[in-house]
């Protein structure tokens, strides 16, 4: 049975790996064979929720909201969430959350590519100032005829 289909372009919310197939979570058991029921198992941890914020809600109080939330579960269920919750990030602090090593690297990257164009522009600079004493003597011949600045710069 056919439970959706995504559009061609979309290639899941991690940034690295594109399943071919989604699976729901009601049919994991009798896709991967696994004894863990994750709908009734409260012991089987491996969710990942991905949603939007509604325009008015700020992510401080969606993680106000999930701590509370956090908190009565773990009341009503002490053994199996002790210690437990959720926690809420844009989508960019969850990749970062998510494979910090990646974020430290694009900043590595980002900082390679600065001292790349720092350099290329010192020069540049260099090959300008370069060629001012070579054009000082008509520079100066162009002044003494009266040449506008206009004139000058051409």
């Amino acid at each position: 049975a056919i439970v959706g289909v995504t559009p061609q372009w979309f290639t899941g919310v991690h940034p690295f790996f594109q399943p071919a197939l989604y699976v729901p979570r009601m049919m994991i058991r009798e896709a991967t064979g696994s004894n863990i029921d994750f709908l009734t198992d409260r012991t089987a941890r491996s969710v990942d929720v991905f949603a939007r914020l509604k325009p008015a809600v700020s992510i401080e109080q969606a993680r106000d909201d999930l701590r509370r939330l956090a908190a009565i579960t773990e009341r009503e269920n002490p053994a199996a969430n002790k210690g437990r919750s959720a926690m809420v990030y844009s989508q960019a602090g969850y990749r970062i959350a998510e494979a910090p090593d990646n974020f430290s690297l694009s900043w590595l990257f980002f900082a390679v590519a600065a001292l790349v164009l720092s350099i290329a522009c010192i020069n540049v600079a260099n090959l300008l100032l370069s060629t001012a004493p070579a054009r000082l003597r008509e520079t100066a011949v162009r002044l003494a005829m009266g040449a506008s600045r206009s004139r000058l710069l051409r």
